[in-house]
């Protein structure tokens, strides 16, 4: 997995951790290894990264930004981060692999993973669906 991939996969894993239910969905082992790669990345980010992923694993856009700009720091400090260090990189690719075993999980990790351009569309869906 490419640095910019593996910052886009955590803010995309922290995002969806905030969601209600998140841990009973994913299961005890995936939602195990997302809190051990959260603690991994947080150590490692600035103040203002920590306060964006506690912000986007709050689920709080909040006045400080919005989801998106909190994504956005998280994953450009954990690119930073990788690229620097390829002890962390290997770490944080590590578990984000022990996540992906998780199918729900997986599929958040995918939408971010090798800059992937991809739609996954779960649950009964009816009509005519366009795609540009």
């Amino acid at each position: 997995m490419d640095p910019v991939s593996i910052g886009l996969a955590v803010a995309a894993v922290a995002g969806a951790s905030a969601a209600e239910g998140f841990a009973n969905q994913v299961g005890i082992d995936a939602w195990q290894a997302v809190q051990r790669m959260l603690g991994a990345v947080r150590a490692r980010l600035t103040p203002g990264g920590a306060a964006a992923l506690d912000r986007l694993t709050a689920g709080d856009g909040g006045a400080g930004g919005g989801s998106g700009v909190d994504a956005e720091v998280i994953a450009g400090e954990v690119h930073t981060t990788v690229v620097a260090d390829p002890v962390f990189r290997a770490e944080v690719a590590d578990l984000l692999d022990q996540a992906v075993g998780n199918q729900k999980l997986a599929t958040v990790i995918a939408v971010a993973q090798d800059n992937a351009k991809q739609i996954n569309i779960g649950g009964d869906n009816h009509g005519p669906m366009t795609f540009n």
